[in-house]
């Protein structure tokens, strides 16, 4: 679905991009994969499908539904709303939006490549399509339809959760009724079918310098057992990235406590761990226990073993050891 920048003074908008996204979020649903918790408790998914299913049929062919073509986006800003920071506003109890400015300066979601977004979910993944599927949930025709309850812009503490790290850390129930979440989902969900990574970690949009840190966790090779870290013949580890107020810099729904996702890493090749930071982590396991493990980030170096990093790892205890490093940021 896109805008057309010279739209008559009402227009009933094409949908074809905006409804594709529906389709693969429902399908998210379906399976509550990790992309749709992401954005959503898995208690949800039923809730989310009822939200998505007010717009899209996905029976036989699949198109919009009946209530979709009379959702009208108006040339003029009927209720100078727009501001300069202001992509696009709803009247949600007519079904009309409008795109102001900013918003059609948005690209098109099929111009968008893999290479053009970060490896954690971001506001890079905003498109023209993100915008309208973000406002269709605003309609009390779909939104308060299908929960019984207005889908609007969540705020914490006076601020709107628009960017991805919020967004992903609102409870349950306010998830569910921030119209930001399901145009993160659709948007994910459509570029997974892309071929874009689907273990995506959650990094603040901003982060705080000074004194990095990182906790570790690598699981011994061929460790028996019948947990997921069981039976591997390479290391694996979980790699934590805190920023220089603490706060968690990659997150990933789902993972284990106490981890950041698990990884399976190869003897001498460095994994890279992309956050806000404006540096890509790297972490090198070595070849055998003893091995120290190795970090880059922009001009330094170190290793598991270098005190000067603070680096304090501990000895393997039921296939498993852990540690702390840091690094300046």
């Amino acid at each position: 679905m896109q805008a057309n920048k010279r739209m008559p003074s009402k227009s009933i908008m094409p949908t074809a991009t905006a409804q594709t996204w529906i389709y693969f979020a429902l399908q998210e649903a379906d399976a509550v994969s990790d992309t749709f918790k992401r954005w959503f408790d898995a208690s949800n998914a039923q809730d989310v499908k009822n939200v998505f299913l007010k717009m899209f049929d996905p029976s036989g062919v699949g198109q919009p539904t009946t209530l979709m073509t009379r959702w009208i986006c108006e040339r003029d800003d009927i209720k100078g709303a727009c501001r300069p920071t202001s992509n696009a506003y709803s009247v949600y109890n007519k079904g009309q939006f409008h795109f102001c400015p900013l918003g059609l300066t948005k690209p098109a979601a099929d111009s968008l490549k893999c290479a053009d977004l970060d490896g954690f979910a971001s506001m890079k993944m905003k498109s023209v399509a993100f915008t309208m599927v973000h406002e269709s949930t605003h309609w009390d025709q779909v939104g308060d339809a299908a929960l019984g309850k207005h889908i609007g812009d969540v705020k914490v503490n006076g601020v709107t959760a628009n960017g991805a790290f919020d967004c992903f850390n609102l409870s349950p129930s306010d998830k569910l009724v921030n119209a930001q979440n399901y145009a993160f989902l659709a948007s994910e969900a459509y570029f997974k079918k892309k071929g874009y990574d689907d273990d995506l970690s959650i990094s603040p949009a901003t982060y705080s310098g000074g004194w990095c840190g990182i906790h570790v966790t690598q699981y011994q090779k061929n460790e028996p057992g019948d947990g997921p870290q069981d039976n591997n013949p390479e290391y694996q580890l979980s790699v934590c990235v805190f920023d220089g107020n603490g706060v968690l810099l990659n997150q990933y729904p789902g993972a284990p406590q106490g981890t950041c996702g698990v990884f399976v890493a190869l003897n001498g090749q460095p994994q890279p761990i992309d956050t806000a930071l404006p540096n890509i982590l790297y972490v090198t396991a070595g070849a055998v226990d003893s091995d120290a493990v190795l970090f880059n980030y922009g001009e330094q170096n170190w290793g598991s073993n270098d005190q000067e990093h603070h680096s304090k790892f501990g000895a393997y205890d039921s296939g498993s050891r852990q540690g702390d490093t840091g690094f300046s940021c």
